[in-house]
């Protein structure tokens, strides 16, 4: 399991509904959302804080997920990520490959729509930090 510094769960999504689905998924495991409508606020939000995992989608306006991870890369963002896209396995497959290759840790990937429950088998290898784990309280 990942024990994460933070207890910030960063959504990058321009679809508003998928965000806030995910983002209450991610409240739910009790982590304290936050929402990126792109790849730049993905970037603005870094500059400031680090959060315990990234829940991304890949086709997105302006900087799409692949260009995207090629930063966090870039800035050696070091928390996990989870990729989504509408796209097919194959697609989100090659799209894992790379960031791994670019030297991120992909929990896994979500072939959009996806239920519940696979969103909350990847996000549940990521403990939320809390006080006791050197964390943020809640």
């Amino acid at each position: 399991m990942i024990r994460p510094c933070s207890n910030k769960f960063l959504v990058v999504d321009d679809d508003v509904d998928l965000a806030e689905f995910v983002s209450d998924v991610g409240a739910l495991l009790g982590f304290d959302p936050v929402v990126a409508s792109d790849g730049n606020d993905c970037l603005r939000y870094l500059k400031s804080q680090q959060p315990a995992c990234i829940v991304m989608d890949i086709v997105m306006p302006d900087m799409d997920g692949v260009e995207l991870l090629s930063k966090l890369a870039e800035l050696k963002a070091d928390c996990p990520i989870i990729v989504m896209s509408g796209y097919d396995g194959k697609y989100l497959d090659s799209v894992s490959l790379i960031a791994e290759a670019k030297g991120l840790t992909v929990l896994g990937t979500l072939r959009k729509p996806f239920a519940v429950r696979d969103l909350e088998k990847l996000v549940a290898r990521v403990k939320p930090a809390g006080p006791e784990n050197g964390g943020e309280s809640a």
